[in-house]
């Protein structure tokens, strides 16, 4: 069969399918499954069958995709997203294979620069694959909101031109403003007041900025409610300093992934209701809770530089396959089911230029810096591939940054976000996982996360990360870390106590037991991983006194960079640290609102006939 022997035609259009035909005649694809897909296209050209060669692009694709993963190049990318596009014309032309409408929603607070380099990914990810065609120029079924937290009158002038920058490039992109959204918590203060106190809290209309992501991710459901959406919509709620492709190494960007057309074939499935992905790059987790592992790698670093001399050759060109462990970034990765790790993980070089030891030795002391706005020098992400169905998984954990829900979960808000605790995400899950079982699922479709900006070892704006001459105080950050453990581990012993809750047990006695009991252990938990940090702290402070004998290159700003990072960890996990005694001080109250917010949503579980 030679590549123009077949032809396709519906209602008289002729069809281009030459990017198919190139795939089929070049030898891509595996030999049996090559040729039994020629004679597929050969009896769906004589037919004129539209929903055989629609079922054989999809079966291509799926074969084209595993194996550009297999071997990742740009000229496979292109072959592969050219396949995309001949598709999309197909559909567009037949309709052939239905489509969802996505809306994503970013909340951004103070991060023009990271929305910036957001939604480039998602323009550039749709050029390249086109997902939904065109009309007018623009894509037809991908659109943006962006609701805006920032505090600074200089960013939300510049979020909202960005907005309007992208939406002449193509994408549809509405700019929610914080008076769109003060007017939609006048409205359900109006007409709900207690609703409006447990789903967004008491909100400062004089300070209408910097409210929570998860009451920022609320008041967008409030709003989407109050608007018309077609039924075929799947709302995406993203983060701003993330972008739509994934990195095969630590700080390579790969658009190997077309996002909403996976996404489209996960939802086609009627039972899922809500879907996650995760995150790949930087953590999802806050410098609170990743603390003594980052310890264990800086105190392997030192001790590999302390073998060699100034001016040696570089020794840490490696493949760093510890890095791509489940969660081992985690303190406590063994509470959430993982198998914690307890070697070190080597730090991978990856300036291009000649180079000695020296200079990655400063380069290393940089990047301690930015460990305290949530990048990781040592524990990253990378993407690992799975074939078609086996990237789709039961969940119980809500990645807040790349999750998707159906039109009809726009009445299941964030539960508790006016506590404004970390792990807002894996709580969700809990409850979603009770609620709906198998329509929660999992998928292994990531966004890349980047928490620092380009070039730079801090993030453009992050809540409860505050800058200080002498160290970076995380004392927020780790207060809300700590009881949001406590409310993310009391929700998944209750969601295991099913027969006392819908037995009529007392709802206050049961959470007042539950609360106390899990808060004990957390204590326990984290008094216990101080203690380690103590001790991981003394002998790295003995072994930098030899270091900085030794006199490396650039020696006085190597030496200022690992102070700031000793500093800011005694500052947060010594004798007189501050957050744990803030955790004690601010006890009982923290407990007092936990307990609360969990016998209002247990009580109107019952009402309404859920449980959790």
């Amino acid at each position: 069969m030679s590549p123009v022997a077949n032809k396709f035609e519906f209602e008289g259009c002729k069809v281009d399918i030459s990017q198919l035909q190139k795939y089929l005649e070049r030898g891509c694809l595996d030999t049996a499954y090559q040729s039994i897909y020629k004679d597929e296209l050969s009896l769906s050209c004589r037919k004129q069958d539209v929903d055989s060669l629609c079922a054989l692009y999809i079966n291509t694709l799926s074969r084209a995709e595993n194996q550009l993963f297999d071997s990742p190049s740009n000229s496979l990318l292109e072959a592969y997203a050219a396949l995309h596009r001949e598709f999309q014309t197909l559909i567009d032309i037949t309709g052939c294979s239905f489509q969802y409408d996505f809306l994503i929603v970013v909340p951004v607070a103070d991060r023009p620069e990271q929305l910036r380099r957001c939604l480039n990914s998602l323009l550039t990810c749709q050029q390249l694959y086109c997902y939904g065609g065109l009309r007018d120029n623009n894509f037809k079924k991908v659109s943006v909101l962006v609701a805006d937290d920032s505090k600074e009158l200089s960013s939300r002038c510049d979020i909202e031109a960005i907005s309007s920058e992208f939406s002449v490039k193509g994408l549809s992109v509405s700019y929610f403003s914080q008076q769109q959204q003060s007017n939609i918590y006048e409205k359900c203060i109006k007409s709900d007041p207690d609703h409006a106190d447990r789903v967004l809290g008491h909100l400062n209309r004089d300070a209408f900025y910097h409210k929570g992501a998860s009451v920022m991710r609320n008041l967008v459901y409030l709003y989407l409610q109050s608007i018309e959406l077609e039924d075929s919509t799947i709302i995406h709620f993203i983060d701003s300093d993330q972008e739509f492709n994934v990195n095969l190494e630590r700080n390579d960007s790969f658009y190997g992934l077309n996002y909403y057309y996976i996404w489209n074939s996960v939802f086609y499935n009627q039972r899922v209701q809500v879907a996650t992905g995760k995150v790949v790059g930087d953590p999802p987790v806050s410098p609170a809770v990743m603390s003594s592992r980052m310890l264990d790698d800086v105190n392997g670093f030192v001790d590999k530089v302390l073998d060699y001399l100034p001016g040696a050759s570089c020794c840490f060109h490696i493949d760093n396959e510890n890095s791509a462990n489940a969660a081992s970034y985690h303190d406590m990765a063994d509470l959430f089911g993982f198998v914690a790790k307890t070697d070190s993980v080597s730090f991978k070089c990856d300036i291009k230029e000649p180079h000695i030891i020296d200079d990655v030795i400063e380069k290393f002391a940089t990047e301690l810096t930015a460990f305290f706005h949530g990048s990781h020098p040592t524990r990253y992400d990378s993407y690992r591939h799975c074939p078609g169905d086996m990237c789709v998984d039961d969940a119980r954990t809500v990645y807040t940054g790349n999750y998707l829900i159906r039109k009809n979960m726009l009445d299941f808000v964030m539960p508790f976000a006016s506590l404004k605790l970390r792990m807002a995400g894996p709580v969700m899950g809990r409850i979603l996982k009770s609620r709906h079982g198998c329509g929660f699922v999992s998928a292994n479709v990531p966004m890349r996360h980047m928490r620092t900006l380009m070039d730079s070892d801090e993030s453009e704006y992050r809540s409860g990360v505050i800058p200080r001459q002498d160290i970076i105080d995380l004392s927020s950050e780790f207060v809300r870390q700590f009881y949001g453990d406590v409310m993310l581990f009391s929700v998944s012993r209750i969601a295991s106590m099913q027969d006392q809750v819908q037995n009529g047990e007392s709802i206050i006695n049961l959470v007042d037991y539950v609360v106390n009991d899990v808060h004990n252990e957390m204590l326990v938990n984290y008094a216990d991983k101080q203690k380690s940090i103590v001790s991981k702290l003394s002998h790295l402070e003995c072994k930098l006194i030899t270091l900085s004998k030794k006199k490396f290159k650039n020696n006085t700003v190597i030496d200022d960079k690992f102070r700031l990072f000793l500093d800011t960890i005694k500052y947060h996990y010594g004798d007189e640290s501050v957050p744990v005694n803030r955790i004690h001080a601010e006890g009982q109250s923290y407990l007092s609102l936990i307990k609360s917010s969990l016998c209002n949503h247990l009580a109107d579980c019952r009402e309404s006939g859920f449980y959790l």
